[in-house]
């Protein structure tokens, strides 16, 4: 849990150098359909460097996401600052970074799931924030529901994606980036 902790504080600190209007990455510059190619470029490269690290990736030294060391924890929350890039998935780029790393598939979905918990905790925290002038107490009982509603649905996906990395890794996974990447690519060149 510190180092989901840390690795959130990672992605703040990126959060905070883009709003800081530094604004260099990767399509910042960029508009329309240039944009799109671009990210279904990476869309697919992607999808191919998960395929390729799920096969080469060092032999597993760790299996519990619990139970990582601080420097693995910090490493992996870095490499999760590569999701600011657009087209690259925050969970992507932590599961790549932490296979890579020596974490086991079931420990690295896991991981990353712990590390999106900060977050996700933050942006609902500001959203609620940026809302603050339109709700009111009697809203409660509905967001109440709503959060119950999502956190056992979520439990239930995550339980079951871990259950499947574990059995099939991550394969379907990146197949999926490189078919989506190429058809908005083909889209886009056929003026779709």
């Amino acid at each position: 849990i510190g180092g989901a902790i840390i690795g959130a504080l990672c992605v703040l600190m990126g959060v905070v150098w883009v709003l800081q209007g530094i604004n260099v990455l990767p399509g910042s510059f960029m508009t329309g359909n240039i944009e799109w190619s671009y990210r279904g470029g990476v869309l697919a490269v992607a999808g191919i460097v998960l395929l390729f690290v799920d096969r080469i990736a060092p032999s597993v030294q760790f299996e519990d996401a619990s139970a990582l060391p601080l420097r693995k924890a910090l490493a992996i929350g870095f490499i999760q600052c590569l999701a600011m890039v657009p087209g690259v998935s925050r969970s992507g780029a932590t599961i790549v970074g932490a296979r890579m790393l020596g974490v086991g598939r079931v420990a690295a979905a896991e991981f990353s799931f712990f590390l999106s918990l900060p977050t996700m905790a933050g942006a609902v925290a500001y959203d609620l924030f940026k809302s603050r002038n339109v709700l009111d107490f009697s809203d409660m009982g509905q967001i109440g529901v709503g959060f119950a509603a999502a956190f056992i649905v979520a439990v239930l996906v995550v339980r079951w994606v871990l259950a499947y990395v574990g059995k099939n890794g991550f394969a379907v996974f990146g197949l999926w980036r490189i078919i989506i990447g190429s058809l908005a690519l083909v889209g886009l060149s056929l003026g779709i």
